[in-house]
């Protein structure tokens, strides 16, 4: 998967507040590491913010082959600001 095609064409930058990764490239680079190394659960902190980040995080994780399936984390530890992916 390329995650420069997840990229807005104008701008080729997210805000977030919460992971303040410059793009949303650079933080999909670091989640195929995290999902590389990883196994179980994989917990992903996006925040709300424009809702940018957590689109395309969830567009990267549907076509990602080791992903079984993602969901909000529970109220308690973040609700949906925090994506949990299942490897």
């Amino acid at each position: 998967v390329n995650a420069r095609e997840f990229l807005e064409p104008e701008t080729q930058q997210l805000p977030s507040p919460i992971l303040e990764f410059p793009d949303l490239a650079l933080s999909l680079e670091l989640l195929e590491e995290a999902i590389a190394k990883g196994s179980g659960a994989l917990w992903i902190i996006h925040g709300h913010g424009t809702g940018k980040l957590k689109a395309g995080v969830h567009e990267y994780l549907k076509r990602h082959p080791q992903v079984q399936r993602f969901e909000p984390a529970a109220q308690a530890d973040g609700g949906t600001g925090v994506t949990v992916a299942y490897l």
